[in-house]
C-alpha cells in the first residue's frame, strides 16, 4: 500500500509531466520556446516506504533499465542510498527535501543535487 504523502507527491509529479509534454503555456508562458521539438518526459514511480534498502534496490533496477535521472527521495537517509547507487552509473539524482549537509560532499555523492539548502544554511 502506498503512503499518503507518496501519493500526493506522485500526483503532483504526474501533473508536472503532463504540463511539460503538452507544452502547457498556462503554467510556463513560453514552454513551447523553452523545450526542444520532440522533447518528452517519462516517469516511473517507486515507493521505498522510507526504507533505504528498498530505495537502493529500486535505484539499481532503474539504472539498469537506463533511466536518465532520478527525482527523490524526500528523506535524507533514503536519499543517501539512492545517491550512492545512482552514482555508480553516473545517474543524476535531485531531491526536494533531503537536508543533511553530508549530501553536499561531491566526492561521496557526485551526481546528487537538491532544490533546498542543507540544514547548515537554514
Amino acid at each position: 500500500m502506498l503512503g499518503a504523502s507518496f501519493v500526493t507527491v506522485a500526483a503532483a509529479a504526474l501533473l508536472a509531466v503532463r504540463h511539460v509534454n503538452r507544452r502547457d503555456e498556462t503554467v510556463v508562458g513560453n514552454a513551447r520556446q523553452l523545450l526542444p521539438s520532440g522533447f518528452r518526459v517519462g516517469m516511473e514511480l517507486r515507493d521505498s516506504h522510507g526504507l533505504s534498502a528498498e530505495a537502493a534496490r529500486a535505484t539499481l533496477a532503474l539504472t539498469d533499465d537506463g533511466i536518465d535521472a532520478i527525482v527523490g527521495a524526500f528523506r535524507s537517509s533514503v536519499t543517501e542510498s539512492v545517491a550512492r547507487v545512482a552514482a555508480l552509473s553516473h545517474t543524476p539524482v535531485v531531491s526536494w527535501g533531503s537536508e543533511i549537509p553530508q549530501l553536499s560532499d561531491k566526492k561521496e555523492y557526485p551526481t546528487f543535487s537538491r532544490t533546498m539548502p542543507p540544514l547548515t544554511f537554514q
